[in-house]
């Protein structure tokens, strides 16, 4: 990697001190909670590469008035294996492009540097987060790594999880944190509110696929045996369940109308064969059942239950 290419690498995160004064440990809590968020965002975007490899920023310089870090990334792996997770992961990429790590942090500057431009625009903070997304998922595939990364997946999740971290630390220290991409670029100004509406949405998103996946509905024809009928419209049937009351919505208006116009006598104790829809879906945090009978296929006189029982079982 040549050395204008390395010196394009680096990048600063400036924080001003606010003219309405913040306290000195919360000040200080805040600049924590951004550069430990910042290292989240970096090691959310190459995690999809090798999980056996992470991120450690390098501070190059202090500088004077405002709280100014510049900053430089390097690529390190856990339990000391750098050159075999990077040689198993780039297996022939050396000879073709140069340096693996360098290209990985080539892509990973461009990604970091897309989102805080991202951050800086006027937009909502659920269209940043799909655009960040999309910039980062397109960053990368369209890198010099791309046809060693077919296997990559961006987790979106830890990643706005981190720019969510960074943000929360942003609102510690007054609003006024800033990115500068090199040091001749300008400022660009870091949006605390993304702090719990990315956070937030994510959870919102999780809730509802979980939901989602227990959230199903199943068509039955089996027989049970009725405890109680209602003629009353929208109230519902209790039945026999193999000793589980199961209380049914009934939509065959059909047998329905018959009940009430007296065609059909029902006391209790009868035995129906039953077309029933099950629904299953998540309720808090238990799962809960409804039922609705569909059809009442026939009734099954008390003498030929055996027979409907035995025959059902064998098919």
């Amino acid at each position: 990697m040549d050395k204008e290419t390395e010196k394009n690498l680096s990048y600063s995160i400036i924080f001003d001190v606010p003219e309405s004064g913040v306290e000195v440990n919360t000040f200080a809590e805040g600049m924590r909670d951004c550069l430990l968020a910042l290292e989240e965002i970096n090691n959310a975007i190459v995690g999809g590469i090798d999980t056996s490899i992470q991120v450690v920023s390098y501070i190059e310089r202090l500088s004077a008035g405002s709280v100014q870090f510049d900053l430089k990334d390097d690529i390190k792996a856990k339990d000391g294996k750098a050159d075999k997770a990077i040689e198993a992961t780039f297996a022939g990429i050396t000879s073709v492009y140069g340096d693996p790590t360098g290209m990985i942090l080539i892509t990973l500057k461009a990604a970091k540097d897309a989102i805080f431009k991202i951050n800086d625009k006027r937009t909502n903070n659920k269209q940043k987060k799909e655009e960040i997304k999309s910039e980062i998922t397109t960053i990368l595939q369209s890198s010099n790594l791309n046809n060693d990364l077919k296997g990559y997946y961006l987790d979106d999740k830890r990643l706005n999880k981190a720019i969510s971290h960074f943000a929360k630390g942003v609102k510690k220290t007054g609003d006024n944190v800033f990115y500068k991409s090199t040091n001749e670029s300008e400022k660009l100004r870091i949006n605390s509110s993304l702090a719990d509406s990315i956070e937030g949405q994510d959870k919102k998103d999780e809730e509802a696929e979980e939901e989602k996946i227990l959230q199903r509905t199943n068509t039955i024809e089996d027989i049970y045996t009725l405890l109680t009928p209602t003629s009353k419209e929208d109230c519902k049937w209790e039945f026999d369940d193999n000793g589980s009351k199961m209380k049914c919505a009934m939509e065959d208006t059909e047998f329905f109308n018959k009940y009430l116009n007296k065609q059909e006598t029902l006391g209790g104790n009868e035995n129906l064969k039953i077309k029933m829809k099950v629904e299953t879906f998540l309720q808090g945090n238990k799962v809960k059942k409804e039922y609705t009978i569909l059809k009442v296929i026939e009734r099954i006189p008390d003498r030929n239950l055996f027979n409907y029982q035995d025959s059902n079982n064998k098919s």
